[in-house]
């Protein structure tokens, strides 16, 4: 059967975080209902002029047109777990590093969400932290693979491709100067300093103003360039080893729980697709909404909360580890 997986808090600056960390598993037990939902956010969407749906980035309206149709079509046949945890979770006092506790954790809630199921489809859009903005600045100064070397020497990042990116990684960088220790924020805001577009006042028949303009322009371009080529290091080789301990954790937890049980081994067949709300994966963008709720009302929604909001919650099993 296909699960869905997401996330929400500050898991990769737990130490910062003020609010519970959230994870969240649903099974939609229906093909229907992934069609029917998948159908009316597109529609939703389109209406609205929306290019992602994405919880934390809709207006409260918007949010709440998502909540009708997640509570229109979700059944009593669906299962939804949210497991809220203290920040402190993510620190441990023995030798896991920050990513293996969160791995295990994932690895427990899609266990227990799954358990006895021999066929794992697991869809997931939680982060294993190794492509964040910190560490890709940190990566950049590091000798890339020789591999990389060669391909990086044939890349060019056009005009119009540099400006956009630009204000990507901008944006990026502005979010994330928010998290973390003051030293890591430093960090952040010294490469955002670094790469911002400046102000160079320009006479169109001064030369040495448009050469120090095409000047500056380059010497970001090769910046932008070196954090491309970094987060796309950290993502496929990161990321990878990342999955690969995930599975693993999942292998683990079912074969130690079939053991409890006193049961033989059920080695499920598990698939792992990373799927991010840009894919627009209906299960995800379910899960995301409910994880965004939790972790902004907690287990219990306001009283003046919508009738959708209320329907949610009552399909929501919470549980405060």
């Amino acid at each position: 059967m296909n699960y869905f997986f997401d996330e929400s808090g500050n898991w990769s600056g737990a130490l910062f975080e003020h609010k519970k960390l959230v994870l969240g598993g649903l099974l939609i037990a229906n093909k229907n209902t992934e069609r029917a939902l998948d159908r009316e956010f597109k529609i939703f969407q389109s209406e609205n002029n929306l290019d992602l749906l994405h919880a934390m980035d809709l207006s409260r309206k918007d949010r709440e047109a998502c909540y009708r149709i997640i509570a229109n079509n979700l059944s009593d046949n669906d299962s939804i777990i949210i497991r809220t945890y203290s920040p402190e979770i993510a620190f441990s006092k023995n030798s896991k590093q920050s990513e293996e506790i969160y791995s295990d954790l994932a690895a427990d809630l899609v266990n227990t969400i799954s358990f006895g199921d021999k066929d794992l489809n697991i869809f997931y859009d939680m982060k294993f932290y190794y492509a964040y903005p910190l560490n890709v600045i940190a990566k950049m100064d590091k000798e890339k693979p020789r591999y990389y070397e060669k391909m990086m020497k044939n890349f060019i990042l056009k005009d119009e491709a540099f400006f956009s990116t630009r204000k990507k990684i901008e944006d990026k960088l502005f979010r994330n100067l928010k998290k973390g220790s003051e030293r890591q924020k430093q960090v952040i805001h010294k490469f955002l300093m670094n790469v911002k577009e400046r102000e160079i006042k320009l006479n169109s028949f001064d030369k040495k103003a448009i050469n120090k303009l095409e000047k500056e322009k380059n010497r970001t371009k090769k910046q932008i360039e070196n954090y491309l080529w970094s987060e796309l290091w950290l993502k496929i080789e990161g990321e990878e080893v990342a999955r690969e301990k995930f599975r693993d954790a999942i292998l683990k937890n079912n074969k130690s729980q079939c053991k409890e049980l006193g049961i033989d081994a059920l080695n499920p067949n598990l698939i792992l697709y990373f799927a991010n709300k840009q894919e627009e994966n209906p299960g995800v963008q379910v899960i995301d909404f409910i994880c965004n709720l939790v972790y902004k009302f907690g287990s219990t929604p306001p009283e003046n909360s919508s009738e959708a909001i209320q329907t949610i919650y009552n399909k929501i099993i919470i549980e405060d580890m």
